[in-house]
C-alpha cells in the first residue's frame, strides 16, 4: 500500500480531486472534463494503456457464454458413469464445477454482465432538485465541493454528504433522487439495476 504522509491537496473552496502517482511523495491534481476525471487503466502484464470503450458487454458475454460451455460439458462428464468411477476424477471435476459456477456469480454480479452498471448520467449543481431518470438504476454517488451539507433522498432512504466528503453506495432499483442543497456539488448514477 502507499504511503501516503501528506497533506491533500485544497482549493480556495475545499479539497480537490486528486491522485498520487507511482514513486512520488505529493499528490497531483487530478484534471478531466465534462465534470469526469479521466482514468488511464494499464493492463498490469504489459503496462500497455487498455481502452474501456473497446472492451463491449458483446465480449464479456462471449467469454461468459464460452465459461458457460465448457461448465456443462464437465457436469455431463461428472454424470457419466464410465468417466467417473474414480472418485478422486469425480471429486476434482465436481471442484472444476464448483469454480466454474463461482466464477460466473462473480462475473455476473460483479460486472451486471447483461444489465449493464455503467454511468448513465453525470451532472453537477448548488441548488435543491428533484432528478428523474427514464430507466431504473442501482447506484449512486457524490462530491461535495460546497461549505454546507447535501441532503439526499433516495427511495426511503436520506443521509448528508458533509463538505468536502465524496460518498457512492448501491441501493434498491430507483428512477428518482431529490437533492436539498445550496452547496456545490458533482454527482452521477450507475444503471444495472432489474
Amino acid at each position: 500500500m502507499a504511503d501516503l504522509n501528506t497533506n491533500l491537496l485544497r482549493t480556495l473552496d475545499g479539497p480537490a480531486s486528486q491522485h498520487k502517482k507511482s514513486g512520488q511523495d505529493e499528490m497531483e491534481f487530478s484534471e478531466g472534463s465534462d465534470n469526469a476525471i479521466h482514468t488511464k487503466v494499464t493492463d498490469p502484464n504489459t503496462g500497455q494503456p487498455i481502452d474501456p470503450r473497446q472492451v463491449t458487454d458483446n465480449q464479456v458475454k462471449t467469454v461468459l457464454d464460452s465459461i458457460k460451455q465448457q461448465q456443462s460439458q464437465i457436469i455431463d462428464r461428472i454424470n457419466d458413469p464410465l468417466l467417473t468411477e474414480d472418485s478422486k476424477v469425480k471429486g476434482e471435476l465436481e471442484e472444476i464445477d464448483t469454480k466454474l459456477t463461482t466464477l460466473i456469480s462473480i462475473i455476473e454480479s460483479g460486472l451486471n454482465v447483461g444489465t449493464g452498471n455503467s454511468i448513465v448520467e453525470m451532472w453537477s449543481g448548488s441548488s435543491n432538485e428533484t432528478r428523474n431518470f427514464n430507466q431504473n438504476l442501482n447506484t449512486f454517488g457524490i462530491t461535495n465541493d460546497g461549505n454546507t451539507n447535501v441532503n439526499i433522498t433516495i427511495g426511503d432512504v436520506s443521509f448528508s454528504v458533509k463538505q468536502g466528503e465524496s460518498f457512492e453506495a448501491s441501493f434498491n432499483s430507483f428512477d428518482e433522487i431529490v437533492i436539498d442543497t445550496t452547496s456545490p456539488y458533482r454527482a452521477y448514477v450507475k444503471g444495472g439495476a432489474e
